[in-house]
This record gives structure tokens, sequence and C-alpha cells, in this order.
């Protein structure tokens, strides 16, 4: 019973999943057709606006005078202009035939399939069987080749295909395409459905600009600097002292500076008092005496000792001499 349950609901979920991936594919390919219907009506209106701009030259050549000097400057020009024209018809011409045969092959051949690898495939067919007809373009070949290549190296997984192709036809010519490897790397950027692209700059380039900037951003902080520094107010640390200056009260107010200086003075002028001089200390500091020279003037003391003497009166005797004196 469990068995035959699942296998109902497999069956039931194989027939509603059939129709949702039907309309998935058929919404997607719908989707397509619109876009590159859009671009051929451009195409189109392009193509038109330029055979009108034909006519106008060719009636402009007949209505003229054949002069010389109509040679050598109108004419010249028409032809000119005339050429001009001609060569852009022949490449709307040939994106006109790029866009009918790719909307035919996915209104015919397109199915549940993957979209890249079907356009992929899709476009690489066109290049070869217009490489391999008798009247096939070379221009025409390469662009469809560079085109396929370019379908298969999308580097983004949800990139917009058409919108892809789309630019590369922007980007290219079908009469001279340029290679997909340029234009992969013109895509720098990208939203998946327009692209654009970033301006290499060489190192002397970017150096400049670096040192340019440097400059800018040293005189920017040099000039906030000065503005800064005019902005502030001048003032200068204040002292009050205890005593009051005036009758009417308050505090003397004195420069810092003078102050530090006088607080200097007063220092070193305490310093020099407080140091003894080198003369008081010359005094106060005993000098050593030399023995030899002690010694000489005792002797010289003792030699004048008789003559220091006084002569004593009849009977009487001398008083007694110390032998010394003092110093």
């Amino acid at each position: 019973m469990t068995l035959r349950y699942f296998v109902k609901i497999l069956i039931l979920f194989t027939f509603l999943s059939s129709p949702v991936i039907g309309r998935a594919s058929s919404s997607l390919k719908s989707d397509a057709l619109e876009a590159l219907e859009d671009l051929s009506l451009q195409n189109r209106n392009r193509m038109t606006e330029i055979d009108r701009e034909i006519k106008d030259v060719l009636m402009q050549s007949h209505n003229s005078n054949l002069t010389p000097r109509l040679e050598t400057t109108h004419l010249t020009n028409l032809n000119q202009r005339l050429e001009k024209l001609t060569l852009e018809r022949k490449e709307h011409y040939l994106r006109q035939n790029f866009l009918d045969r790719l909307k035919f092959q996915i209104d015919r051949k397109y199915a549940n399939e993957d979209f890249k690898s079907f356009l992929s495939q899709t476009v690489l067919q066109m290049a070869q069987t217009e490489a391999t007809s008798y009247n096939g373009d070379i221009g025409f070949t390469k662009f469809c080749n560079y085109l396929s290549l370019a379908i298969k190296e999308i580097p983004e997984p949800s990139e917009n295909i058409l919108a892809f192709i789309e630019g590369y036809m922007k980007f290219s010519s079908i009469i001279n395409p340029t290679s997909p490897t340029e234009y992969l790397s013109y895509r720098n950027y990208t939203n998946g459905f327009d692209s654009y692209s970033a301006h290499p700059v060489s190192r002397e380039e970017v150096g400049d600009v670096v040192e340019k900037r440097l400059v800018e951003l040293q005189n920017s902080s040099q000039l906030q600097r000065t503005t800064f520094e005019k902005r502030q107010p001048i003032m200068k640390p204040l002292e009050a002292t205890i005593a009051p200056k005036s009758s009417q009260g308050g505090y003397e107010i004195k420069d810092p500076v003078e102050t530090q200086i006088k607080n200097n003075q007063t220092i070193e002028n305490l310093k020099s008092h407080m140091e003894p001089t080198e003369a008081e200390l010359s005094e106060k500091t005993p000098t050593p005496k030399d023995p030899l020279q002690l010694r000489i003037k005792m002797d010289q003391i003792h030699k004048a000792e008789p003559e220091l003497t006084e002569p004593s009166t009849a009977g009487e005797a001398a008083p007694a001499s110390s032998g010394y004196v003092n110093e």
C-alpha cells in the first residue's frame, strides 16, 4: 500500500511539473524572440534612413553643374558621403541578416535545454554555413565565430545572453569584427544587462595623481592648522597674588614670563649668599706650616732671648725666663 502511494505521487509530480517546465521554456523563447524583434526594428529603421540619405546624395550630385570647381570640391564631398553611407548600409544589412537568421533558429529549434549552450552552438553553425556558401561574407563568418566563443566564455552564470549579444553588436561591427578577448576585457563592470568599461591608467599617471593628491592633503592640513591657530584667542596664563592690589580689592595680575625671570634671579642671589667666596675659603682653611721654617724661627727666638732680659738690681736675682714666647 505504501509503495503504490509513492508511485502515485511520483506520477502526479511528473505530470504536473511538465507543464511548468514547458511554460518556463516557452517564456524564455518568447522573451528572446521579442528582444531580437526590437533589435531588428531599430536596425530596419536605420536602414530606411540610410536609403533616404543615399537617394538625397545622388539627387544632389545629379542636379549639380559639371564645372572644374564642382569636380574638386562639391562633387568630391558628395562622393565621400556616398561611400560612407554605402558602407554603413552594408553593415546594417549584415546585422539584419544575422538577427533574422538567429530568430529563425530560436523559433524552430530551441527546446528545453541550456540557453547559453544552445546560442553558442547555433551561432557557430551560422558561421559554418556562411563560410561554406558561394556568396559568403568573410566579415559575417568571423563575427559569428567570435560571438560563439564569447558566449561560451561568459564568466557570469546569471548573464542575460541576449543583452550580451546586443552589447557585442554595439561594441563590434560585422564588416570588421572585434575579437572576443577585447570584448570580454572591455566588460569590466556589468550588472547582467549593461556593461561598462574601466579606463586603464599607466604607472606614471598613477604616480602623478598620487603625488598631486598628497600635496593637496599636505597643503590642506597646513591650512587647517594655520586657520586653527589664528582662530584661537590670544591669552596668557594669569597669576594672582595673595595681597590685594588696591583698597578696592582684587588681585595683582603678573606676567608669567616676567615672574619666572624674577624667580630665577632670586634663586641666583640666594646661591651667591649661601656659597662662600674663594677669599673666605682661603681665610677659613688653615694653611699647613713647613717644619723647617718653624725650626728656623725657634732658633732665632732662642738667640735673641738674652737681649730681651733686663739687668737685675743689686742684691736681687733676675726672674727666670720661660725660654719661649707665645706666638
